[in-house]
């Protein structure tokens, strides 16, 4: 029988309910071997520290990448630095009061009016898209709700002339893909640029 009394059950099952546990979450923390860890958490001996998520980012190559006559049109901002470091992800759609969609064009002359936003590019689009379980773009979406992220940082140019972002969105069964989208489409704000927090 347990020392625990009910009222004292109760109180936890409430406050991890008010952090957004849930039973999977719970079932998890029973099966958990050792908990002195959690324990000296509790007691003050220790504290957790957030696992950073920073990814090295990878050299691209469009047309090793996307096939023969893709290249590089334009570069757009001052992204710089050899590292990623996800927890800076910010969303921006570009989008003014009344509007709930831009054309890609009209997006990209509002990024480059906005210089300080610093826009992620295809060696930030690599390093998550290929990172072995997808554990960065997983924990985006656990932690944040990302879905969607567009790579205005790098405009590329296809063998037939037209101009594409690079684009990674989550599929039903939890996954991660990449696709491409053309600069003239309609961009909405389920469609925001991945841009660095200042």
């Amino acid at each position: 029988m347990s020392s625990y009394s009910e009222g004292q059950v109760h109180q936890l099952v409430e406050k991890l309910e008010q952090a957004d546990f849930t039973a999977d979450d719970l079932t998890k923390l029973g099966q958990i071997k050792d908990l002195s860890g959690i324990r000296n958490v509790v007691r003050g001996f220790s504290e957790i520290v957030p696992i950073a998520h920073i990814l090295e980012r990878k050299r691209f190559d469009p047309a090793k990448f996307m096939g023969k006559g893709w290249t590089i049109d334009e570069r757009v901002g001052q992204r710089s630095g050899s590292n990623l470091d996800a927890g800076k992800i910010i969303r921006k759609d570009y989008l003014k009061a009344g509007e709930s969609f831009i054309n890609g064009e009209e997006r990209l002359k509002r990024i480059k009016a906005n210089p300080a936003d610093i826009q992620y590019d295809e060696q930030d689009f690599l390093a998550l898209y290929e990172e072995k379980g997808q554990k960065t773009l997983r924990w985006l979406y656990d932690t944040q709700g990302i879905t969607s992220l567009s790579f205005w940082g790098i405009i590329l140019r296809i063998p037939l002339g037209d101009r594409r972002v690079l684009y990674l969105y989550r599929g039903g069964h939890g996954s991660w893909y990449w696709v491409f989208f053309w600069l003239d489409d309609d961009w909405y704000a389920g469609n925001p640029s991945a841009v660095l927090a200042s």
